[in-house]
């Protein structure tokens, strides 16, 4: 639940940056259609003040053509500069909240816990091998005891065998009863100081068991702080991945800025060469016109000689050139006025271009420094990515150590599993040994109790009889005496009839258990083994997928390397753009003044024929620049459609990344939430079945010795 808030928290700032990069391209398209819009009124008003004036209106044109351009690409610039203000801010209040002392703080914090939780866990090893080892103690305590039971009974049988001996004298049968009582009272005294020593093992058994119970508690302690630093650990993982994603997103959305910067210098690059050709052109009909205008010359003194020779001709060219005079003195006039018009606007014009080119400059050199302090704040960047890819390295290696951790813990818990199945097995021989020594002991007290019967019998018939009852008491004597050898040879018959099928039924046992936990161990070993080869194809396929979002991030990086060196190129070129088209102003006033200068030497005709052809390149020069609109817009119609088919690759790269992160953390989880889980429970099991154990092991201690104590009495 708490991954998901994190989350579900961090995904405001995506959308939030989505919805500022489209509002900035937005805002971004309406300047550019306003600066469109701004070109093409005056352009309009361009184009009719030429139909009205003849050759300076065209020439205002082309200069006025250029410097709307200029101005267009420095609000460009300038808005794309706010943008990268905008996002330079970003970084540094991301750098700011990753840097913060709470997360130092959180990092030691979760170091310290790791750390006390290693020690709980030594202490807790500590403490099952000191139980080993009271077990241990415990159980050769209570061989010592089955030893000294047995060697009691053997000495209880050779007493009541002497008994029976001295019974068969008739002197010192009293002695031995005394004897023999004063053995019971010892045996009696034996037995209590047993009962003793089971209380104490019982009380030993109750501190265990509350140890047991204290080892759970930390341990269930331990769990709860593991699970703590897990959540934290994720939470934290979670958010510098998103924090990198962020970063990732903004140098995306700066290098597709560059990259529409370098487009939109392409254009106005082709812009320029278009200009160029049209001043180009422009030149070639101004040399076009002086040539005609020398040849005119030479075509007026062919003319005058012509008029000469002819005075017919001359009359009728006279009533034409008079026509032609109003003509021409009507054009004069107009010529004149525009002339007024045009040298009262061209100083206006001439100053407003110089200072708007001054501008430009400064704004240029000021661009230049602020794409410098941008280059500077990138290359933070990218060392702050390299910092926290490192940091992702590490807390990968920890979490690959905590796992190899948790194997070997795993391991020695099967190590452990099977030291207590080996005891288990031991307790249950000597249990079963117990059990057939104890009916023995119960047979052999029954048939002595039997041949003490029989010589209380012959006693009492010695002191009653005679003679004859003398020789069958010597009879039974040897009788019981007979009895007692076959007794013998039959008990150390069972014995070891018992010792053998004791001993075949251990090795059974212990050949069953092995192959058991043989067979137990290879499922285990094969389950670890496919499991193992899972999370190795998993994690190799994770980090294909790594290495190639890397390579691809280091594409993107020389892409950006190149998108400067081409800005940088672009800057120098446009310097050289403005230095050309300050030679191509002071070319464009030497032709004007030219232009001027035949303009008033020609006259009639010629300046009709001049207006003509000026006024037909006036009208290639409209259909020029409508040809230079509409590749301009078809260049900003595709310009658009390569920019959201960018937005959509990077769309589905970020998409792909934050799919395979989330992978990763959700198999990490997954494995960590198993292993957690597992070892749990087996800790669980494992308490339990010693508790268990302890528990039927005194109880059962205890009922045997009690019954031991309650037999002879």
């Amino acid at each position: 639940m708490a991954l998901t808030a994190v989350s579900l928290g961090y995904k405001s700032p995506e959308s939030e940056m989505s919805t500022t990069a489209e509002d900035y391209s937005t805002e971004v398209n309406g300047c550019l259609e306003k600066t469109n819009r701004a070109t093409e009124a005056p352009q309009d008003l361009l184009w009719e003040e030429d139909l009205r004036q003849t050759v300076a209106p065209s020439d205002q044109d082309l200069l006025t053509h250029p410097q709307n351009r200029l101005q267009d690409m420095e609000d460009e610039l300038a808005a794309k500069t706010q943008a990268l203000e905008d996002l330079t801010r970003e970084l540094e209040d991301i750098r700011a909240a990753f840097g913060t002392e709470e997360g130092v703080q959180q990092l030691q914090d979760f170091e310290a816990a790791l750390k006390q939780r290693d020690g709980i866990i030594t202490q807790l090893t500590a403490n099952l091998q000191l139980a080993r080892k009271e077990k241990d103690e415990v159980m050769r305590e209570f061989l010592e005891l089955t030893e000294q039971s047995q060697k009691l009974n053997i000495q209880f049988q050779q007493l009541q065998a002497g008994e029976t001996l001295r019974n068969s004298s008739h002197s010192s049968t009293a002695a031995d009863l005394l004897q023999a009582r004063q053995q019971l009272v010892l045996h009696q005294q034996q037995l209590e100081e047993r009962d003793a020593e089971v209380r104490g093992h019982r009380e030993r058994g109750e501190e265990q068991r509350l140890q047991i119970s204290q080892l759970q508690q930390r341990l269930r302690h331990i769990e709860t702080v593991g699970t703590q630093a897990d959540e934290s650990l994720a939470l934290k993982l979670q958010e510098k991945e998103l924090l990198v994603a962020k970063q990732e997103r903004a140098m995306s959305e700066h290098e597709h800025s560059l990259m529409r910067l370098r487009e939109e210098l392409t254009s106005s690059e082709q812009q320029r060469s278009v200009l160029s050709q049209q001043l180009a052109a422009k030149t070639q009909e101004l040399d076009a016109t002086k040539a005609e205008a020398e040849r005119s010359r030479s075509e007026l003194e062919c003319t005058k000689v012509d008029l000469e020779g002819t005075k017919v001709e001359f009359e009728r060219t006279k009533v034409e050139f008079e026509s032609n005079r109003l003509d021409l003195e009507r054009i004069r006039k107009e010529l004149e006025s525009s002339k007024v018009d045009f040298d009262g606007n061209r100083s206006e014009f001439y100053e407003s271009l110089k200072m708007e080119l001054e501008n430009s400059r400064e704004e240029l050199a000021s661009n230049k420094v602020e794409m410098e302090s941008n280059r500077a704040e990138l290359n933070v960047t990218e060392a702050a990515l390299e910092g926290l890819r490192v940091e992702l390295e590490k807390l990968r290696a920890e979490h690959e150590g905590r796992r190899v951790e948790l194997e070997s813990g795993r391991v020695e818990l099967e190590k452990c599993k099977a030291e207590l199945e080996s005891s288990r097995a031991e307790l249950e021989s000597s249990r079963v040994e117990l059990s057939s020594s104890r009916q023995k002991e119960r047979m052999s007290s029954a048939e002595i109790q039997q041949l003490m019967g029989t010589v209380e019998d012959l006693q009492r018939r010695c002191h009653h009889g005679s003679l004859s009852e003398g020789e069958a008491l010597q009879r039974a004597e040897e009788d019981v005496a007979r009895q007692l050898e076959r007794l013998r040879g039959e008990l150390d018959e069972m014995y070891g009839e018992q010792i053998v099928q004791m001993k075949q039924a251990l090795q059974a046992q212990h050949a069953a258990e092995v192959e058991r936990l043989h067979q137990h161990h290879a499922g285990e070993m094969e389950r670890l083994h496919g499991q193992a080869t899972q999370s190795c194809g998993e994690a190799n396929q994770l980090s294909a997928r790594v290495v190639e979002l890397q390579q691809k991030l280091q594409e993107a990086q020389v892409l950006r390397e190149r998108a400067r060196q081409e800005l940088s190129q672009v800057t120098e070129e446009k310097l050289d753009l403005q230095s050309q088209v300050d030679d191509l102003l002071k070319d464009l006033r030497s032709a004007r003044e030219k232009v001027e200068a035949a303009v008033a030497q020609n006259a009639g005709d010629r300046r009709e024929s001049e207006a003509e052809r000026l006024r037909n390149t006036i009208s290639e020069l409209e259909a020029q620049l409508a040809e230079a609109h509409e590749a301009a817009g078809e260049l900003e119609a595709k310009h658009e459609s390569e920019v959201t088919n960018y937005k959509i690759k990077l769309d589905m790269l970020e998409r792909e990344k934050d799919a395979v992160l989330d992978r990763m953390a959700e198999s990490q989880e997954a494995e960590l939430e198993r292993l957690r889980t597992t070892l749990l429970f087996s800790h669980e099991e494992e308490l339990g079945r010693l508790r268990d154990e302890l528990q039927r092991e005194s109880q059962l201690n205890a009922e045997n010795l009690r019954g031991e104590a309650g037999r002879p009495g």
